[in-house]
């Protein structure tokens, strides 16, 4: 049997006795190169995020020189590669800013096409995976705009199941920001849309396929949102970020688009660890049983913690010791053992900016504790770092992670010279599969 990830052809492992592999490590035993990444180079391409693809295969959604994001398959060798990079007709840019692969391995991406008369509109495309063409049965010609009076930003897409005549059906929600005029302090509302399968509004959402929510008149920043066991929308935003004592909120919204008034009372619940602290969320993803997990940071003045929190019956935060004082969190993916990796970036390990990953065990009930079976234990902290600068001081960051098999994958920048470039790492992690082709130890069970 062949594998392939990431452009990597890898041979299903000769069933014996495991090599022990280090949880968090680069999987530099079955990726290539030899340090375990890719590294594409040059142009100011780097990797906004990604996910992998229902074979395994890593998807980057890519920037160019600030100017464009395309998504972009990583090749079967080091050569070149698959990309898609459509832009609407009478468009100046389109940039993709999340991606998923619904029920039927169709490719969704969103994000914001610019219209010289328009401004920034949101901007919802569908294509046939994985040749690369506009799937015409969405919105006639495969692709979905809507036009609000302000600008667009930090939008993210969702699958959700609904019922029609007592038929689950599955419908894509978007949400983001909403750039408003500042009146009273208030620059940001979050906005979310409902999208048939066609890709029309959903009126069977708030009414009109869409709805704008306000906290407390606050600037409110969407982090992360996702779709719960009960098919209610969760969203965490976060509050005044630029504030000394920053908190963030989380909002939540029933099938039909009204809030929960279940949560708190009124469907909003506003988060502050500590007091004096400046708390912000990153990321955010569902279980199985319903619990909703957040991660972000803490700032203490002192030192940065990362923060980790689960929504059950009752939320339960805790936060752990970071070495920087530069940090934040911008992705997590749930392993199907309640094991949260969190992705980002920190300054803890050598005073430059390095890409980071960290493992905490979510049980469903009990204490949120880091996982010391993930990475050497060589850092200063729980983090794993991860450096592939090719200029000291350079800046890497992780903007994505996603799991292939079970292991985590990580899509970002890093500084190989002058401009940044991409890279897509994927880490060891000590499971054997049933396949056997997994290096591991089996007492990671």
């Amino acid at each position: 049997m062949i594998r392939k990830l990431c452009g990597v052809v890898l041979m299903t492992l000769a069933v014996g006795s495991p090599a022990r592999a280090i949880d968090g490590e680069l999987d530099t035993e079955h990726f290539y190169p030899p340090d375990g990444r890719i590294g594409m180079v040059g142009g100011g391409i780097v990797a906004d995020g990604g996910l992998v693809d229902p074979d395994g295969m890593a998807v980057a959604l890519m920037r160019l020189n600030g100017a464009e994001v395309r998504w972009r398959q990583v090749p079967d060798d080091i050569g070149p590669a698959t990309f898609c990079d459509f832009t609407p007709p009478l468009a100046t840019e389109a940039r993709y800013r999340d991606a998923l692969f619904d029920s039927q391995g169709r490719l969704v991406l969103v994000g914001t096409a610019t219209f010289p008369a328009f401004g920034e509109l949101i901007f919802v495309v569908r294509y046939l995976y994985p040749d690369c063409t506009l799937d015409t049965s969405f919105s006639d010609d495969g692709y979905f705009t809507f036009d609000l009076p302000e600008d667009v930003s930090a939008l993210k897409v969702r699958t959700q199941t609904v019922y029609v005549l007592t038929f689950p059906v599955e419908r894509l929600v978007v949400a983001g920001n909403r750039e408003l005029g500042g009146a009273g302090g208030d620059f940001m509302d979050t906005i979310v849309l409902r999208l048939t399968g066609g890709g029309a509004l959903d009126t069977s959402f708030d009414g009109d396929g869409w709805t704008s929510l306000d906290f407390a008149d606050e600037t409110q920043l969407l982090a992360d949102f996702v779709v719960d066991r009960q098919r209610r929308i969760v969203f965490g935003a976060n509050l005044d970020a630029l504030s000394a004592d920053a908190d963030w909120v989380i909002g939540r919204l029933l099938p039909d688009g009204a809030l929960d008034s279940t949560l708190d009372s009124d469907g909003w619940w506003r988060v502050g660890l500590t007091s004096g602290a400046a708390e912000q969320v990153g990321a955010m993803a569902a279980a199985a049983n319903g619990d909703v997990l957040f991660a972000g940071t803490e700032d203490t003045g002192p030192e940065r913690r990362i923060l980790v929190a689960r929504l059950g019956s009752f939320l339960q935060l805790t936060s752990f010791a970071s070495a920087g004082d530069l940090a934040w969190v911008t992705s997590a993916a749930l392993q199907g053992d309640r094991k949260l990796v969190v992705a980002g970036w920190s300054n803890g390990f050598d005073g430059d900016v390095d890409a980071f990953a960290l493992r905490v065990r979510v049980p469903v009930s009990g204490t949120l504790a880091v996982d010391p079976s993930f990475g050497s234990g060589g850092e200063p902290d729980p983090l794993t770092y991860f450096s592939f600068e090719a200029v000291p001081g350079g800046t890497d960051a992780a903007w994505g992670v996603d799991l292939a098999a079970g292991r985590p994958v990580l899509f970002g920048e890093a500084n190989f010279g002058d401009p940044q470039g991409m890279f897509v790492a994927r880490l060891e992690n000590a499971y054997l599969f049933a396949d056997g082709f997994e290096s591991g130890d089996r007492s990671a069970w």
